[in-house]
């Protein structure tokens, strides 16, 4: 045993062993003793993970049943038929590019999907089969879609898969990025009626905001002073988060803090726009559920409920992710999940075209072709993990391709007990110190910018890439909503909080600044700041220079310069006002907590009238109630006043 890294257990250890086991909260407890890290690798023992009971727990709620919610009606049938119509269209899609057999050579990123596909036409028995024509197919789609549009239960999923069925050849080819197709020019409205005002999804939101409602009131009763705390899980645009805060208004003087979280910072910042009026107990932070949230600033053990719509199936490891979601509750606090079950061909040929789908690395644990989870699975995944009193309250409506899940953690946390912080630029983390050699570095990379800039020479590649660099990294903090001293030149796009959308959102930025026609794949290959700015210097430059040069000249500042600009100059009225120091202050904090009233309130509209010749009453600050919604609010609806006082001169 000596040799194998094993130690004897000695009486006082195994004692002592054994009055934690009956102290805690677990059932079960090995107890092993090693001498070296072969021993603990021979049986398996993560050794660099802790297993804690976190605390305070909060009483054990009795939730009472749920109360049944109305389904929208003939919603299973309408999504049969849609399936029924999908079918024929993908043979025939299929059948175009000469992928319908098993031995056809589609692109690496979408083997998996072809697979997948292959696999469904054939247990429908359609993968052999003789179809009609593809242009009597279409008809036949056509008519179906015409009628489609007066059924809200599919009327959305038939516009969305409508777009990508029609360029389906060309995106399996590689012509198209599928993120073009679904999320045109960045934006989100083609996807956004699948999950917003949508029958289907608001039965389950429904359901999800009933639980949550009849939790805090029974936590209400239990306890009469109870301050409540929730965090939702990728929260997005905030299509479960708005059903959630008008049924959770009732009870807003006993609501600590709703956190909305998003691994992309544009959704916070949308959500400070859209929802911290009528939610005053709103918070946003950046969280990548993917990684331990200890490692994001975020405490153990911190809220009571934990709410996730739609987003734990995206993520590499369902076990890991559920590790990280209970890390964040307290002992007894109530997990409750909307997932999907299966949405079958529609989502097949919508969001199974995007690399996210396939994310998943635990492949056993997931429906086939997709990264969901059956209800079974999630009862198995959440068991195994520590949750308890798992229920379903949609389960009549299975079928119509999501669920809800309802759990109570048992209190006891699996983590890293030393992780490597996660945090990128986007979250104000402070920046590592600088070595003595990357500080000469960048004085030295500033000192050739200034001198090469000062001479006004753009016709040399390296004076431009130097002139670029400080332009796309305004570009990317408008983007992120990033102060741009917080991005570094040689930091990965991907470490900065990019996705799909926000970096289709800069190629437009881009192109519409210079005059170019990039395409978003760019950044994949160009993936930092000096890396795109070297290849726009080189490969863009008849058009770049040009531009460049007349930008540099009087060039006005853009709404987004303007902003930055702006919220530097509102601290720091702020910071005058309130005698806080600048660096205290945060960007996305409500006005209502930095210590205003209705005296100081008074003195900084006063203040910013008379700076920027305005005319705002202190009301205004009850609407645009942080820094960063303010400075959004004067751009846009003051611009003619406020743009010339940040013209950028050369």
């Amino acid at each position: 045993m000596a040799r194998m890294g094993m130690g004897s257990i000695e009486p006082p250890e195994a004692m002592a062993a054994l009055e934690r086991l009956l102290a805690g909260p677990v059932d079960q407890l090995a107890f092993v003793k090693t001498t070296q890290a072969q021993g603990a690798d021979a049986l398996g023992i993560a050794v660099h993970e802790t297993v804690t009971a976190v605390a305070p727990a909060i009483p054990m709620i009795g939730v009472p049943q749920a109360t049944q919610v109305a389904q929208p009606e003939s919603a299973a049938q309408d999504l049969a038929e849609l399936e029924t119509q999908l079918l024929p269209l993908l043979h025939s899609q299929l059948a175009a590019l000469g992928w319908l057999a098993a031995d056809a050579c589609p692109p690496a990123k979408y083997a998996r999907w072809h697979a997948h596909s292959l696999s469904v036409l054939e247990a429908r028995g359609m993968l052999t089969a003789t179809l009609a024509e593809p242009d009597r197919l279409w008809a036949q789609w056509d008519a179906y879609r015409t009628v489609a549009q007066n059924k809200p239960t599919v009327q959305a999923q038939v516009q969305l898969v409508d777009a990508t069925l029609r360029v389906l050849p060309a995106v399996l080819r590689g012509e198209i990025a599928a993120t073009e197709v679904l999320f045109p020019q960045g934006q989100l409205d083609r996807v956004k009626g699948v999950y917003c005002a949508h029958p289907i999804a608001d039965y389950f939101n429904a359901v999800l905001a009933e639980r949550l409602v009849t939790y805090v009131q029974a936590r209400i009763q239990a306890e009469p002073k109870a301050s409540l705390r929730i965090l939702e899980i990728g929260a997005g645009t905030g299509g479960t988060s708005a059903t959630l805060f008008a049924q959770l208004a009732p009870y807003a003087l006993q609501l600590e803090q709703y956190c909305y979280t998003d691994v992309s910072p544009a959704f916070l910042l949308h959500a400070q726009q859209h929802y911290a009026s009528q939610a005053p107990y709103l918070h946003t932070q950046r969280l990548d559920i993917g990684h331990p949230p200890m490692a994001q600033d975020f405490a153990l053990g911190d809220y009571d409920v934990v709410v996730a719509a739609n987003v734990l199936h995206a993520t590499p490891d369902i076990r890991r992710t559920v590790r990280h979601a209970k890390a964040l509750l307290k002992g007894n606090g109530l997990l409750l999940l909307n997932e999907l079950t299966d949405m079958g061909l529609f989502a097949h040929l919508t969001f199974g075209l995007l690399d996210g789908w396939w994310l998943a690395e635990d492949s056993l644990l997931r429906v086939a072709g997709s990264p969901a989870l059956t209800p079974p699975m999630w009862q198995q995944v959440l068991a195994a993990e520590g949750f308890q009193a798992i229920s379903f309250p949609a389960e009549v409506a299975h079928e119509l391709g999501q669920q809800i899940v309802a759990a109570t953690s048992n209190g006891v946390v699996r983590q890293p007990c030393q992780v490597e912080a996660h945090i990128s630029s986007v979250n104000f983390a402070p920046a590592p110190v600088q070595t003595m050699q990357e500080s000469i570095a960048s004085k030295q990379h500033v000192s050739a910018a200034a001198a090469l800039l000062e001479a006004g020479d753009l016709a040399t590649t390296g004076a431009l890439q130097l002139q670029l660099e400080p332009v796309l990294m305004g570009l990317i903090s408008v983007q992120l909503k990033v102060k741009p001293e917080k991005l570094k030149r040689d930091t990965p796009f991907s470490e900065l909080g990019f996705d799909s959308i926000t970096l289709t959102a800069f190629s437009n930025a881009l192109n519409h600044k210079y005059g170019l026609t990039l395409s978003p794949t760019v950044f994949f290959e160009h993936s930092t700041v000096a890396a795109l700015a070297d290849y726009l210097a080189q490969e863009q430059r008849a058009v770049i220079a040009p531009a460049a040069a007349t930008l540099g000249a009087n060039d006005p500042a853009t709404a987004g310069e303007v902003r930055l600009r702006l919220e530097s100059e509102l601290t720091g009225l702020i910071s005058a006002q309130l005698k806080i120091a600048q660096e205290k202050l945060k960007r996305d904090r409500p006005f209502s907590e930095l210590g205003f009233d209705s005296i100081t309130l008074t003195a900084f509209s006063n203040a910013l009238n008379q700076k920027y010749s305005v005319s705002l009453s202190p009301a205004v600050f009850f609407e645009y109630s942080t820094i960063a919604i303010l400075a959004d609010y004067l751009t846009r609806e003051h611009q003619a006043v406020i743009a010339p006082m940040f013209a950028v001169t050369a």
